[in-house]
């Protein structure tokens, strides 16, 4: 089985929003593109390097404990974060991982984007957003 690679834009929502109410323009909109951000079904959450953090200017929320492939670290997690992957857009938090770990998106974040890994062939499938079978479900 390999591993699955994707692009991912990441957006800082506070600077989305001043920009949509018409008191930032688009072009001071904090906003970077990730091509290599590793789709994970064994992880959970998001975590990106901390100079990407950095750039975005995203909100430091809490320190707290995360396990790792690593071993336990304790880690900042950050919020005010917008992650765009194909057509699909979330907002969310994020934790701080070294510059030297890869973007990582876990599993809860992908079903929240309703996205599920192809590992055979590498890539990622995008599940029905209507009709009987959408991935919207709140229950």
């Amino acid at each position: 089985m390999g591993q699955v690679h994707c692009t991912a834009t990441l957006t800082n929502v506070v600077d989305y929003a001043e920009a949509r109410k018409g008191t930032l323009t688009e072009d001071k909109v904090r906003k970077i593109v990730l091509t290599n951000m590793l789709a994970d079904s064994g992880a959970r959450g998001l975590g990106l390097p901390k100079s990407v953090i950095a750039q975005l200017g995203l909100i430091p929320l809490n320190k707290m404990p995360i396990n790792t492939a690593n071993g336990k670290v304790n880690s900042q997690r950050f919020g005010g974060l917008m992650i765009t992957i194909q057509n699909r857009t979330i907002t969310t938090d994020c934790f701080e991982l070294p510059d030297t770990t890869p973007p990582l998106l876990g599993a809860v974040k992908m079903q929240d984007m309703g996205i599920e890994l192809d590992l055979q062939n590498e890539k990622l499938i995008l599940l029905p957003e209507t009709g009987d079978d959408t991935y919207h479900c709140f229950y």
